[in-house]
């Protein structure tokens, strides 16, 4: 048995985006910056999550500071020169947006999210 679980905390890059699979399942993506020390560059991480997760999350814009708990996967792709590259992914079972529980706490509103789908695929 192995286990495939990854859990980051980090800034989103830019506003989440939503969008439809053909049978209705709603889709989130959006991408967030780890960093490894001070002086470093950011490692970025594409994030997707579905469903339940994607709708409840779909206020994520850019700036906002993200755990994200889920499983790793890499996604290979050739660039438009013929540069074989690799992207970092994420797919969501979990997200708690840090900012908007900060905000909800301030107004002195808890929020809990709801349970998530399964992935459909």
């Amino acid at each position: 048995p192995t286990l495939n679980r990854f859990e980051i905390m980090g800034h989103v890059g830019q506003n989440a985006e939503t969008k439809f699979t053909q049978n209705g399942t709603q889709v989130l993506t959006f991408s967030m910056a780890l960093y490894d020390g001070k002086d470093k560059q950011p490692i970025w991480v594409k994030v997707t999550a579905f469903g339940k997760t994607a709708d409840y999350n779909k206020d994520i814009s850019k700036g906002n500071l993200i755990i994200a708990d889920g499983r790793l996967t890499v996604e290979k792709w050739t660039s438009r020169d013929g540069v074989e590259k690799q992207t970092i992914c994420l797919i969501a079972n979990a997200l708690t947006n840090l900012q908007k529980w900060k905000e909800d706490v301030k107004g002195g509103v808890a929020q809990k999210a709801p349970e998530t789908d399964e992935i459909p695929f």
